[in-house]
């Protein structure tokens, strides 16, 4: 039965989405790593954890080894859920998926009925008796009472879907919505000389901002003292999507609060503050994205520096593992929780280091594609759960929680549903067992799923997929060795069973292409239709020249394995590599074991035949 919900704006104007349009053909592809498949799979998991009966509001929370398995509504459903309303049209986009697709709609019409006269996006609380699990903090600072609440950094996420909204149908109802939730956005800062910052992590209908509030403490893990990193990609993508000027202007105080005064970073850009790396990573990522949208030249070399400063005590960039606590080293005031983050790390941040790698690449500002596509190969990719067998393998939680109402919690094929989602916390060889107490013993009553780690990685799928190629001035570039299809040309890569990468080309261009980075440009063949060509080269890219529609190119290197021997946490670690693909490490998983790839250590590909989408929109550019 559908709940009644009490929304601010039950009446809305009808909207409609136009469906992906685009090609469609069945094809040979190698068995590798193929991020249009993983965004098939994301698509599945976004939408199986919608509850339909309360206006597609997903479940956020999941304990996956509780008998049964369960899911959880509370506070942060729809303090998150702009993530998933970002990522879903951009993988239908990849895709071409109608799976699920009255979820787009509900989506989107609850958007509108939450939105209120002011501009802010209200989280309703009649009908919906979690609206305030999980979140005792509401009652501290007085919003215990209201029926209508507004999440500060929850409105900064909504900016960039009403811009993309507003990108993918051209319907002006999405352009009108994101600039007056910019324009009451505004009214909610608090200001100092050239800086901005938001005191106050939620606010009731009709709420001021005192103007004395001080500056929020950066030691303290709370739900304010990050907010700006999220509400700057927020107000930036809203931007690029609307044109609207204000959203940059709200932007740049904000942006140099979150430089010089948050107390989230050093001058050099090392973390600093909370002690979790994603509420560094993901402000940095906005920060990123504000600097190279104004040419500030400054802001874009810290951002630089803080990312190479984070591979430096990364656990792993090997792996493409970030632990979950910042810094080379475990604080001694940190809690037993925070100190076992070095062993795990969540889906938020692989998605953020990816995004940060391309983002950086893109822009010109150094050559981190191996590194992005190395995180993607291993980490990234190991962290989408693709099977369900591993569940009953696994001990059982103690339920130590009685919720409020039996409408918190559904137990409705919950590991089945979440297929395709991403893991929230992993250790560098398997979801399950890693430990959260000092002597590194498996803790199993935390075995959960926060879909804020879905979110984010759903959205880094298309990110990373939509950079495999990029073209512009009749130049093609294939930046990262992975299969794609596109208007230009359509990309096979043989990684890592053969150094081996074909390209189809369906349109006239210049092609140029990324050799990886275990090899050398000496050690590069390169034929096209069967006859070998010798490329120019521009830095670690093959330029292959000009080629025409029809035209077979193939790219080849030597590829062998190597060992490579790291520490994590108190554990050695022996991994396998072929090429920068880790197919075995050692000692390997217990329950969901990473790395299961003994058939990639073959030195002949196996292929697979997949159905290709090639959207008839090739200008969908979105920024993670």
């Amino acid at each position: 039965m559908p709940r009644q919900i009490g929304y601010i704006s039950p009446d809305i104007p009808r909207i409609a989405f136009p469906p992906s349009a685009g090609e469609r053909y069945r094809a040979l592809a190698p068995d590798t790593l193929d991020l249009a498949a993983r965004a098939e799979l994301a698509i599945r998991g976004l939408t199986n954890v919608a509850d339909p009966d309360a206006g597609y509001e997903i479940w956020w929370f999941g304990v996956l080894n509780h008998k049964p398995p369960s899911m959880t509504h509370d506070f942060h459903d729809l303090n998150i859920q702009y993530k998933f309303q970002e990522a879903l049209p951009l993988l239908r986009s990849i895709t071409g998926s109608g799976y699920n697709l009255e979820v787009d709609q509900g989506w989107a019409e609850a958007l509108l009925r939450m939105q209120g006269e002011d501009g802010l996006i209200y989280m309703p609380i009649e009908g919906r008796p979690w609206a305030r699990l999980h979140a005792d903090w509401l009652g501290e600072r007085g919003l215990s009472k209201s029926t209508q609440l507004a999440s500060t950094v929850a409105n900064g996420g909504w900016m960039g879907v009403l811009g993309l909204y507003y990108l993918l149908s051209g319907d002006p109802v999405w352009k009108r919505s994101a600039q007056r939730l910019i324009d009451r956005m505004a009214q909610l800062v608090t200001r100092r000389d050239d800086y901005g910052f938001y005191a106050v992590s939620a606010v009731d209908p009709g709420a001021t901002v005192p103007a004395d509030l001080g500056l929020v403490d950066p030691s303290a893990q709370s739900e304010v003292g990050f907010l700006e990193g999220w509400i700057v990609n927020g107000l930036c993508q809203a931007y690029v999507a609307t044109g609207y000027e204000p959203a940059l202007d709200l932007a740049g105080p904000l942006s140099v609060y979150l430089k010089d005064h948050s107390g989230y970073f050093d001058r050099e850009g090392n973390f600093l503050g909370a002690p979790h790396t994603h509420l560094h990573t993901r402000p940095l990522s906005g920060l990123l994205e504000y600097a190279l949208i104004t040419g500030n030249r400054e802001m874009i070399d810290f951002c630089r520096n803080s990312y190479e400063l984070m591979k430096r005590w990364a656990g792993s960039t090997t792996l493409g593992f970030f632990p979950g606590t910042p810094g080379p080293d475990a604080h001694p005031d940190f809690t037993t929780i925070q100190r076992s983050c070095r062993n795990t790390v969540e889906g938020c941040t692989i998605a953020d280091v990816v995004a940060l790698a391309i983002k950086l690449s893109q822009a010109g500002l150094g050559d981190y594609w191996d590194d992005a596509e190395r995180y993607l190969r291993n980490q990234f990719a190991e962290m989408q759960i693709i099977r369900t067998d591993w569940a009953d393998r696994t001990p059982p939680a103690e339920r130590t929680e009685k919720l409020p109402d039996p409408a918190c919690e559904s137990t409705d094929r919950a590991v089945e549903r979440n297929v395709g989602n991403c893991m929230s916390l992993a250790s560098p060889n398997d979801f399950l067992g890693h430990g959260v107490y000092p002597n590194d013993r498996p803790r199993f009553d935390e075995l959960f799923l926060m879909h804020c780690c879905t979110g984010n990685y759903a959205r880094a799928i298309w990110y990373a997929w939509d950079h495999i190629l990029t073209f512009a001035d009749g130049v093609l570039k294939v930046n990262m060795l992975l299969n794609r299809a596109s208007p230009w040309a359509d990309v096979a890569s043989y990684l890592p069973y053969e150094g081996q990468v074909d390209v189809q080309v369906k349109q006239a261009c210049r092609l140029a292409v990324h050799i990886p980075e275990w090899t050398k440009p000496e050690e590069t063949a390169v034929t096209v239709n069967g006859q070998v060509r010798m490329p120019g080269w521009s830095g670690r890219y093959a330029q292959v020249g000009e080629v025409k529609p029809g035209d077979a190119v193939t790219l080849q290197w030597p590829i062998g394995e190597r060992i490579v021997r790291e520490k994590l946490w108190a554990t050695d670690y022996t991994l396998i590599l072929k090429g920068n693909t880790v197919v075995l490490i050692d000692p390997p998983g217990r329950y969901y074991p990473f790395y299961q790839r003994d058939h990639y250590r073959e030195d002949r590909v196996r292929w697979v035949r997949r159905e290709r989408f090639v959207a008839s929109r090739s200008d969908l550019h979105w920024h993670y």
